[in-house]
Protein backbone atom coordinates (compact mmCIF):
# COMPACT_ATOMS: atom_id res chain seq x y z
CA UNK A 1 0.00 0.00 0.00
CA UNK A 2 2.60 2.34 0.98
CA UNK A 3 4.47 1.21 -2.42
CA UNK A 4 1.51 2.71 -4.42
CA UNK A 5 1.38 5.34 -2.88
CA UNK A 6 4.09 6.34 -3.64
CA UNK A 7 3.47 5.83 -7.05
CA UNK A 8 0.69 7.63 -7.33
CA UNK A 9 2.51 10.45 -5.59
CA UNK A 10 5.10 9.99 -8.03
CA UNK A 11 3.13 10.33 -10.88
CA UNK A 12 1.07 13.00 -9.72
CA UNK A 13 4.17 15.36 -9.64
CA UNK A 14 5.35 13.60 -12.62
CA UNK A 15 2.30 15.08 -14.63
CA UNK A 16 2.27 18.55 -12.59
CA UNK A 17 5.35 19.47 -13.71
CA UNK A 18 4.69 18.17 -17.34
CA UNK A 19 2.19 20.55 -17.21
CA UNK A 20 4.08 23.35 -15.99
CA UNK A 21 6.44 22.91 -18.49
CA UNK A 22 3.74 22.84 -20.95
CA UNK A 23 2.51 25.91 -19.63
CA UNK A 24 5.84 27.69 -19.94
CA UNK A 25 6.79 26.53 -22.96
CA UNK A 26 3.30 27.82 -23.93
CA UNK A 27 4.36 31.09 -22.49
CA UNK A 28 7.63 31.20 -24.21
CA UNK A 29 6.02 30.42 -27.85
CA UNK A 30 3.06 33.33 -27.11
CA UNK A 31 5.26 35.79 -25.87
CA UNK A 32 7.81 34.60 -28.92
CA UNK A 33 5.06 35.23 -31.58
CA UNK A 34 3.59 37.95 -30.26
CA UNK A 35 7.22 39.86 -30.09
CA UNK A 36 7.76 38.54 -33.59
CA UNK A 37 4.64 40.56 -34.80
CA UNK A 38 4.85 43.74 -32.49
CA UNK A 39 8.36 43.64 -34.23
CA UNK A 40 6.92 43.47 -37.64
CA UNK A 41 4.00 45.72 -37.35
CA UNK A 42 6.48 48.44 -36.04
CA UNK A 43 8.69 48.04 -39.11
CA UNK A 44 5.77 47.96 -41.37
CA UNK A 45 4.87 50.61 -39.41
CA UNK A 46 7.74 52.66 -40.23
CA UNK A 47 8.03 51.35 -43.96
CA UNK A 48 4.59 52.68 -44.65
CA UNK A 49 5.53 56.00 -42.66
CA UNK A 50 8.49 56.54 -45.23
CA UNK A 51 6.69 55.93 -48.20
CA UNK A 52 3.85 57.97 -47.39
CA UNK A 53 6.57 61.10 -46.65
CA UNK A 54 7.57 60.90 -50.23
CA UNK A 55 3.68 60.29 -51.61
CA UNK A 56 3.19 63.68 -49.66
CA UNK A 57 6.06 65.53 -50.49
CA UNK A 58 4.56 64.68 -54.00
CA UNK A 59 1.13 65.63 -53.46
CA UNK A 60 2.10 68.62 -52.06
CA UNK A 61 4.26 69.75 -55.19
CA UNK A 62 1.59 69.02 -57.94
CA UNK A 63 -1.10 70.70 -55.29
CA UNK A 64 1.81 74.11 -55.42
CA UNK A 65 2.00 73.64 -59.49
CA UNK A 66 -1.57 73.70 -59.51
CA UNK A 67 -2.59 76.76 -57.05
CA UNK A 68 -0.28 79.59 -58.64
CA UNK A 69 -2.34 79.04 -61.77
CA UNK A 70 -5.79 79.54 -59.74
CA UNK A 71 -5.43 83.52 -59.46
CA UNK A 72 -4.21 84.06 -62.86
CA UNK A 73 -7.84 82.24 -63.87
CA UNK A 74 -9.32 84.04 -61.70
CA UNK A 75 -7.68 87.63 -63.17
CA UNK A 76 -8.84 85.67 -66.87
CA UNK A 77 -12.44 85.68 -65.85
CA UNK A 78 -12.33 89.68 -65.13
CA UNK A 79 -10.44 89.76 -68.19
CA UNK A 80 -13.32 92.58 -70.48
CA UNK A 81 -11.71 92.73 -73.80
CA UNK A 82 -12.53 91.71 -77.76
CA UNK A 83 -11.05 88.44 -78.52
CA UNK A 84 -7.93 89.92 -80.56
CA UNK A 85 -6.33 91.26 -77.55
CA UNK A 86 -7.73 88.54 -75.34
CA UNK A 87 -5.65 86.17 -76.75
CA UNK A 88 -2.62 88.30 -77.04
CA UNK A 89 -3.01 88.44 -73.26
CA UNK A 90 -3.55 84.33 -73.17
CA UNK A 91 0.02 84.19 -74.92
CA UNK A 92 1.82 86.27 -72.10
CA UNK A 93 0.07 84.78 -69.74
CA UNK A 94 0.97 81.14 -70.50
CA UNK A 95 4.51 82.17 -70.64
CA UNK A 96 4.55 83.21 -67.65
CA UNK A 97 2.63 80.13 -65.94
CA UNK A 98 5.47 78.06 -67.94
CA UNK A 99 8.05 80.18 -66.72
CA UNK A 100 7.16 80.06 -62.83
CA UNK A 101 5.73 76.68 -62.42
CA UNK A 102 8.81 74.70 -64.61
CA UNK A 103 5.94 73.60 -66.17
CA UNK A 104 6.65 71.86 -70.04
CA UNK A 105 4.33 73.73 -71.92
CA UNK A 106 1.21 75.94 -70.56
CA UNK A 107 -2.11 75.94 -72.95
CA UNK A 108 -5.21 78.37 -72.78
CA UNK A 109 -8.29 76.86 -74.92
CA UNK A 110 -12.05 77.24 -74.89
CA UNK A 111 -14.92 75.17 -75.23
CA UNK A 112 -14.61 75.05 -78.79
CA UNK A 113 -11.05 73.98 -78.85
CA UNK A 114 -9.32 77.03 -79.94
CA UNK A 115 -6.22 77.32 -78.02
CA UNK A 116 -2.96 79.13 -77.95
CA UNK A 117 0.49 77.79 -75.93
CA UNK A 118 2.47 78.92 -73.87
CA UNK A 119 4.89 80.45 -77.01
CA UNK A 120 2.07 81.95 -78.94
CA UNK A 121 1.58 79.74 -81.85
CA UNK A 122 -2.71 78.56 -82.33
CA UNK A 123 -3.83 75.45 -81.49
CA UNK A 124 -6.81 73.15 -82.59
CA UNK A 125 -7.34 71.34 -78.77
CA UNK A 126 -9.48 69.13 -79.86
CA UNK A 127 -6.86 67.46 -82.44
CA UNK A 128 -5.06 66.63 -78.56
CA UNK A 129 -4.97 63.30 -77.68
CA UNK A 130 -5.90 65.07 -73.92
CA UNK A 131 -8.94 66.69 -75.10
CA UNK A 132 -11.79 64.58 -73.87
CA UNK A 133 -9.97 64.75 -70.43
CA UNK A 134 -9.75 68.92 -70.54
CA UNK A 135 -13.56 69.52 -70.30
CA UNK A 136 -14.79 66.08 -67.60
CA UNK A 137 -17.15 68.37 -65.63
CA UNK A 138 -15.30 68.09 -62.52
CA UNK A 139 -13.28 71.27 -62.48
CA UNK A 140 -9.96 72.07 -61.28
CA UNK A 141 -8.67 68.26 -61.51
CA UNK A 142 -4.98 66.17 -62.45
CA UNK A 143 -4.50 63.26 -65.16
CA UNK A 144 -1.51 61.32 -66.61
CA UNK A 145 -0.98 61.04 -69.99
CA UNK A 146 1.22 58.74 -72.02
CA UNK A 147 3.47 60.48 -74.26
CA UNK A 148 6.49 59.47 -76.22
CA UNK A 149 9.39 60.71 -74.11
CA UNK A 150 7.48 59.86 -70.82
CA UNK A 151 4.76 60.48 -68.00
CA UNK A 152 2.73 63.63 -68.47
CA UNK A 153 0.85 65.24 -65.73
CA UNK A 154 -1.81 67.34 -66.73
CA UNK A 155 -3.11 69.93 -64.65
CA UNK A 156 -6.57 71.52 -65.70
CA UNK A 157 -7.87 74.82 -63.89
CA UNK A 158 -11.34 75.78 -65.58
CA UNK A 159 -12.10 79.34 -65.61
CA UNK A 160 -15.71 81.65 -67.07
CA UNK A 161 -14.89 83.56 -69.91
CA UNK A 162 -18.38 84.76 -72.07
CA UNK A 163 -20.52 82.72 -69.64
CA UNK A 164 -18.69 79.60 -71.03
CA UNK A 165 -15.88 76.86 -69.17
CA UNK A 166 -12.41 77.99 -70.56
CA UNK A 167 -9.22 75.91 -69.39
CA UNK A 168 -6.22 76.83 -68.45
CA UNK A 169 -3.82 73.26 -69.36
CA UNK A 170 -0.68 72.84 -67.74
CA UNK A 171 1.82 69.82 -69.13
CA UNK A 172 4.65 68.15 -66.38
CA UNK A 173 7.18 66.03 -67.44
CA UNK A 174 6.90 63.53 -63.80
CA UNK A 175 10.76 63.20 -64.20
CA UNK A 176 10.44 66.74 -62.58
CA UNK A 177 9.81 64.55 -59.40
CA UNK A 178 12.55 62.79 -59.77
CA UNK A 179 14.38 65.03 -56.66
CA UNK A 180 11.33 63.28 -54.99
CA UNK A 181 12.06 60.01 -55.27
CA UNK A 182 15.67 59.72 -54.05
CA UNK A 183 17.43 57.32 -52.38
CA UNK A 184 15.95 55.59 -49.31
CA UNK A 185 16.79 55.93 -45.66
CA UNK A 186 17.37 52.28 -45.96
CA UNK A 187 20.28 52.59 -48.31
CA UNK A 188 21.10 49.47 -50.30
CA UNK A 189 18.14 47.47 -48.70
CA UNK A 190 15.48 49.20 -50.51
CA UNK A 191 14.66 52.03 -53.47
CA UNK A 192 11.74 54.00 -54.01
CA UNK A 193 9.29 54.38 -56.78
CA UNK A 194 6.26 55.89 -58.34
CA UNK A 195 3.67 53.35 -59.41
CA UNK A 196 0.48 53.97 -61.13
CA UNK A 197 -2.61 51.20 -59.43
CA UNK A 198 -1.67 48.10 -61.14
CA UNK A 199 1.88 48.39 -59.95
CA UNK A 200 3.21 50.01 -63.35
CA UNK A 201 6.25 51.26 -62.58
CA UNK A 202 6.29 55.18 -63.77
CA UNK A 203 9.28 56.65 -61.98
CA UNK A 204 12.17 55.17 -59.47
CA UNK A 205 15.48 55.99 -57.83
CA UNK A 206 18.08 54.69 -60.05
CA UNK A 207 18.11 51.43 -58.40
CA UNK A 208 19.68 48.90 -60.14
CA UNK A 209 16.97 45.99 -58.78
CA UNK A 210 16.17 43.60 -60.82
CA UNK A 211 12.70 44.67 -60.01
CA UNK A 212 13.27 47.39 -62.42
CA UNK A 213 14.20 45.30 -65.32
CA UNK A 214 10.46 45.35 -66.29
CA UNK A 215 7.16 47.50 -66.77
CA UNK A 216 5.19 46.68 -63.72
CA UNK A 217 5.78 45.21 -59.72
CA UNK A 218 3.04 42.46 -60.46
CA UNK A 219 5.21 40.97 -63.28
CA UNK A 220 7.07 39.09 -60.43
CA UNK A 221 4.70 36.82 -58.58
CA UNK A 222 7.03 34.33 -57.87
CA UNK A 223 6.40 32.97 -54.54
CA UNK A 224 3.05 34.51 -54.17
CA UNK A 225 -0.38 33.21 -53.71
CA UNK A 226 -2.85 34.29 -55.89
CA UNK A 227 -4.44 35.48 -52.77
CA UNK A 228 -2.18 37.81 -51.69
CA UNK A 229 -1.66 39.44 -55.15
CA UNK A 230 -5.83 39.84 -55.76
CA UNK A 231 -5.52 41.65 -52.33
CA UNK A 232 -2.78 43.73 -53.34
CA UNK A 233 -4.70 44.66 -56.60
CA UNK A 234 -8.10 44.72 -54.56
CA UNK A 235 -6.49 47.55 -51.90
CA UNK A 236 -4.28 49.41 -54.63
CA UNK A 237 -7.69 49.94 -56.46
CA UNK A 238 -9.32 51.35 -54.02
CA UNK A 239 -6.79 53.48 -53.31
CA UNK A 240 -5.51 52.20 -49.83
CA UNK A 241 -1.76 51.60 -48.30
CA UNK A 242 -1.16 47.86 -49.69
CA UNK A 243 1.93 45.38 -49.53
CA UNK A 244 3.19 42.27 -51.04
CA UNK A 245 6.18 39.84 -50.82
CA UNK A 246 7.45 39.26 -54.43
CA UNK A 247 10.90 36.95 -55.60
CA UNK A 248 12.52 37.16 -58.65
CA UNK A 249 15.50 35.68 -60.00
CA UNK A 250 16.30 35.18 -56.35
CA UNK A 251 15.99 38.97 -55.37
CA UNK A 252 13.58 38.56 -52.60
CA UNK A 253 11.34 42.14 -51.74
CA UNK A 254 8.43 43.74 -49.80
CA UNK A 255 6.73 45.97 -51.39
CA UNK A 256 4.61 48.86 -49.72
CA UNK A 257 2.55 51.46 -51.08
CA UNK A 258 0.40 54.10 -50.16
CA UNK A 259 -1.65 56.38 -52.72
CA UNK A 260 -0.80 59.53 -53.61
CA UNK A 261 -4.10 60.56 -53.74
CA UNK A 262 -3.31 62.29 -57.34
CA UNK A 263 -3.91 60.63 -60.91
CA UNK A 264 -3.79 57.26 -60.01
CA UNK A 265 -0.53 57.15 -58.31
CA UNK A 266 0.84 55.52 -55.68
CA UNK A 267 4.55 55.98 -53.67
CA UNK A 268 5.86 52.88 -53.07
CA UNK A 269 8.77 51.53 -51.00
CA UNK A 270 10.20 48.54 -51.69
CA UNK A 271 12.94 46.49 -49.45
CA UNK A 272 14.70 43.59 -48.55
Amino acid sequence: MIKKKNSDDYHKLLTSLFVMVFVVMALLVWHFLNTRSMVADTIAGELYATADGYAEELREQIETMTEMAVPVAKYLEMKDCDDEQFWDEAATICTILQKNTKAEKVLICSPDGVGCWNDGEKVDATLLNIWPHIFDGSGKHIFREEAEEGQILISCIPFLRNGQSWCIVMYYDLKAFQRIIKSSAYAVNSFVALTDTNGKIILDNGSDSKFLQQEGFLDYTEGATDEAVVKFKTRMKSKSKAYIALNYQNEKRVIYEVPVNAPDMHAAMVVN
